[in-house]
């Protein structure tokens, strides 16, 4: 039966082919010394067809095995794969000229490719091209944890979980800061992940002045638990050389601005150094992405820092970090203010309103750099600019998502 594979279990010195479709035929055989199969020849048989049979002869005497001759080093195991099907014809080691069987390797297919059919060792590099694969056939449990970078993840690897914190009357404090609630965001799975946290926060305040409006002043402060005697090595990243550094007229602080698109790196809310050992860090107040730069100069990104000393310079390199610059210190653990809002959220209150009082609502989006780990956080409010103790604001209810970012 004529096929597009067949297998010889034998030594040869001679073969033929012939076919009346277009093929490309491999002829193989096994090198047991090694352990793998030795391409011998290729054959080229594309101008055949059903109106032009094609054939070729190998090796010596048609008729019968030469053992002198024989092929391959005289292996006793051969294979010739098709990419049509064609006829062969050879001799075996006792002389005997038969047209041997072969079989259709598009009939084996769904055999083949099964579970566990398929071992790596059996795939070449670069065989398989992504959009041969269709989307849902391979599960995220098959892919071992540092096989796919991060950035080659594509489609549904996000991990979101949801987070309701509700208590009915919480007092915001005055000047000082008070914890909410503490909650954990789950380790992702497979890879490294950036967290997302979005909190949707509900309060309410209130005016016991008869006579008098006042004002409340409210910041939610979310807080991550770090180690605080990690090595500076394993916190902080280098996003290169500040190429302009300034003041920003009427804002009080500074920015700095490098190459690129560094808006990946960084964690508004985290901080900023301009050695690895943490020395003079700053906080981080803001990040903008700018594609054409200052004077066209390119993509930049434009970071805005706190602090009004030991200020950053144009050529310094700088660092961000993952875990504060908390380079030393006896404590294992220290808390982080990872929010990044500077200013408070001010209600002005009229006269004579009491609890329930004016419900309210505001928003606070927090990013985390990218880890395998658990996070620990802590959610606490502080109040400030309160124009007498008659005004007041009680946290009701936090709600959101939690969400792990390929």
């Amino acid at each position: 039966m004529c096929g597009d594979v067949y297998m010889l279990p034998h030594r040869i010195s001679n073969y033929q082919i012939a076919s009346v479709e277009p093929t490309i035929i491999t002829v193989s055989y096994w090198d047991g010394t090694n352990s793998k199969w030795v391409k011998h020849d290729t054959h080229d048989l594309m101008s055949a067809s059903p109106l032009n049979l094609v054939g070729l002869k190998i090796g010596s005497n048609d008729f019968e095995y030469d053992s002198a001759n024989a092929l391959g080093g005289g292996s006793n195991l051969w294979k010739f794969t098709g990419t049509g099907t064609f006829a062969l014809r050879t001799n075996d080691e006792f002389g005997k000229e038969y047209f041997a069987d072969g079989y259709s390797e598009k009939l084996r297919k769904d055999d083949i490719v099964q579970v566990g059919k398929i071992i790596a060792e059996q795939i070449s590099t670069n065989a398989i091209t992504a959009d041969a694969i269709d989307a849902g056939a391979i599960t995220a449990d098959a892919i071992a944890v540092g096989s796919v970078a991060v950035n080659k993840l594509t489609g549904d690897v996000t991990e979101e979980y949801p987070i309701a914190i509700y208590n009915p009357a919480f007092n915001v404090p005055f000047g000082g800061s008070s914890v909410f609630g503490t909650f954990n965001v789950p380790a992702p799975e497979l890879v490294a992940k950036r967290k997302k946290i979005s909190l949707d926060i509900y309060y309410q305040t209130a005016n016991n002045d008869q006579n008098n409006a006042k004002e409340v002043s409210i910041r939610p402060i979310l807080q991550r638990t770090v180690l605080a005697n990690a090595s500076a090595e394993d916190q902080s990243v280098s996003i290169g050389n500040i190429v302009r550094a300034y003041s920003p007229s009427g804002t009080g602080s500074w920015t700095i601005v490098v190459a690129g698109n560094k808006i990946q790196d960084i964690v508004p809310g985290t901080m900023l150094a301009t050695s690895d050992n943490g020395t003079n860090p700053h906080k981080i107040y803001g990040v903008r992405y700018d594609h054409d730069g200052y004077q066209s100069a390119g993509p930049q990104t434009e970071i805005r820092l706190s602090g009004i000393s030991n200020l950053p310079q144009v050529g310094n390199t700088i660092y961000v970090n993952k875990d504060n610059f908390q380079t030393s210190g006896a404590t294992n653990v220290t808390l982080v203010d990872v929010s990044g809002l500077t200013n408070f959220i001010t209600d002005q209150v009229p006269a004579g309103t009491g609890f329930p009082g004016r419900r309210r609502q505001m928003s606070l989006v927090a990013y985390l750099p990218a880890s395998t780990l658990t996070e620990y956080l802590t959610l606490s409010f502080t109040a400030a600019g309160l124009s007498s103790a008659r005004a007041q604001a009680q946290i009701n209810q936090v709600v959101g998502t939690m969400e792990n970012i390929a």
